[in-house]
């Protein structure tokens, strides 16, 4: 095998290489880019049970007005 070959060879794999680690990074940057999205929506749910219970709270107190508690 000639240097030449050898050069051929060693430059295919790394051209192999470089694109995996390419789509690894592309693939990663996708995720964080979608937990950031689910994080966010949990967050929009939490406020949302917060706002719940403190309207549950507050009717449970006029209840308890209304009956003379």
């Amino acid at each position: 095998m000639t240097p030449e070959q050898r050069f051929e060879i060693i430059e295919t794999k790394l051209q192999g290489i470089t694109e995996t680690v390419q789509l690894i990074f592309n693939m990663q940057r996708d995720n964080e880019n979608r937990f950031a999205g689910l994080t966010r929506i949990i967050e929009i749910e939490h406020e949302s049970i917060k706002a719940l219970e403190r309207i549950a709270l507050a009717h449970e107190q006029r209840l308890d007005d209304i009956e003379g508690h």
